[in-house]
């Protein structure tokens, strides 16, 4: 069984909002998300859309009243829209460094042919080198005992 939240810690008018009894009767409370769906068959529903103006951009709910609302009380701003502007497929399209994981839209990143960031590559380039100074933990651990024993003997 899925649990659901009881409502907003000390914010009961959310809570009154959002927290709904069940209009099913299956259920103590329903959650009102925001989202308008229909169902199908048991246990199947279909997505249509938000019935508020809520919109997800890159994994983050965004509410554009109150991203208007912030811009407003800012001086000298007296009018304020937002819109989502959708981006063509080759913006959406984000890959990922084979190596490390790094995004192909993070600032300064590029790739090769099989997939290696610049960050990666110019790492190799100098991977001898870090290797001399980064060894493992049982080497520094080592190391601090070396250096301990020095230091109180």
């Amino acid at each position: 069984r899925i649990g659901l939240a009881r409502g907003y810690h000390r914010r009961p008018d959310e809570t009154r909002e959002r927290f709904l009894p069940d209009p099913l009767g299956t259920a103590e409370t329903f959650y009102r998300s925001g989202d308008r769906v229909r169902s199908l068959e048991p246990g199947k529903l279909t997505f249509l859309g938000r019935l508020d103006r809520q919109i997800k951009v890159s994994g983050f709910r965004i509410e554009p009243g109150e991203v208007e609302a912030a811009l407003l009380a800012q001086p000298g701003i007296s009018e304020a829209a937002v819109v989502l502007r959708s981006r063509s497929r080759t913006e959406e399209s984000v890959s990922h460094c084979v190596l490390c994981g790094l995004p192909s839209n993070y600032p300064m990143v590029s790739f090769d042919e099989q997939g290696l960031c610049n960050i990666c590559r110019s790492f190799e380039s100098s991977r001898r080198h870090v290797e001399d100074y980064f060894r493992t933990m049982d080497d520094l651990i080592n190391q601090l005992k070396l250096v301990h024993g020095a230091i109180s003997g």
